[in-house]
Order: C-alpha cells, then structure tokens, then sequence
C-alpha cells in the first residue's frame, strides 16, 4: 500500500508510455520475480497485459531459479533491482543455460553501477533499459541507444513526462 492515489486511467497511461519505452509486444514473455506488490512488477505485469504478451510469475527468487525459468519459458521480458543481476552474474554456471530469448530487460529500485550495468548487458546480450522513477510516477529511461555514450546515466524523459531542475536559489 502507498499513500499515493492513482486513477485508472493515470495507470493506463503510464503503462502505455512504459510499454513503448521498455520495448513491450505481443510476443513478450515477462518474468515476475519480484513480489507482486512491488511498483516494478506492476511495469512489467500491466506493460505485458497491454502489449498481449505472457507473464511467468515466480514464487520466488533465486539467480538459479531466475534463470531456469528464462530458459524454460524462453523468458523475453523482465523487471529486476541490481541486486539479482549481481546474483545472475555471480552464478558460476551461468554459460550453462539458453538466455538467449532476453529481448529486452528493465533495472530499478536503487543505483545500478556502472560497471554491473555494462556486464550485465554484455553478459545477457539483450537491452538494458535502466529506469529512475518513484511512486508517483516514471521519470527517466536509459535506452539501449544511450547505453554505451552515456553509462553513468539513467536517461532521458519518456513521453509524457516533464523535468524541471531547480537550484537551491529557484533558479
């Protein structure tokens, strides 16, 4: 529960501003690895729901479990905080399973360093879409197009948004 009041409509087009920006279709297969409650599960179920695609909910998580299901459902789509991409890197059997599916996957919910930023993507060999947000809304997104230029970054507004920087004197 958040003390933030969404109307349903602010929700649909949040989540079709979402489905552009973090490459959603009709033939997306979205992990669900986080629990539903989550603001970054509900991108990726209502992002899918809206595309067409297919969710894989987990019961819960494990870097092993992770990716025994993208391998399994061949896995398109998925929402993640940096901590699990530091467990799938650090999977000393990683090389083992087909994660070849991942189209497109989205990080959240704190900092990603840089440096696990570029592996992770590198490793995965898909689209790292990084997202700055809150509650109340999404802000940013770094597209795959920005990665390389600006790695330390997390984006641009997507559409819909506005950003307005203020210093400490109004200006």
């Amino acid at each position: 529960p958040k003390g933030i009041v969404h109307s349903h409509g602010c929700r649909m087009h949040w989540a079709t501003d979402l489905a552009v920006a973090l490459r959603y279709h009709s033939g997306a297969v979205t992990v669900c690895s986080l629990g539903l409650y989550s603001n970054i599960s509900w991108v990726t179920m209502l992002c899918t729901i809206l595309a067409g695609g297919t969710l894989v909910v987990m019961p819960s998580f494990s870097a092993g479990a992770l990716a025994e299901t993208i391998a399994a459902h061949r896995v398109t789509h998925g929402g993640f905080v940096p901590v699990q991409f530091q467990r799938l890197m650090e999977l000393p059997d990683l090389d083992r399973y087909d994660l070849s599916s991942l189209q497109a996957i989205m990080c959240c919910g704190s900092p990603l360093p840089p440096a696990l930023k570029r592996t992770t993507r590198d490793t995965l060999d898909c689209e790292l879409i990084e997202l700055y947000g809150l509650t109340e809304g999404i802000i940013t997104t770094l597209a795959p197009e920005d990665f390389d230029r600006k790695l330390e970054s997390v984006g641009k507004p997507i559409p819909g948004q506005q950003i307005k920087l203020v210093r400490d004197d109004d200006a």
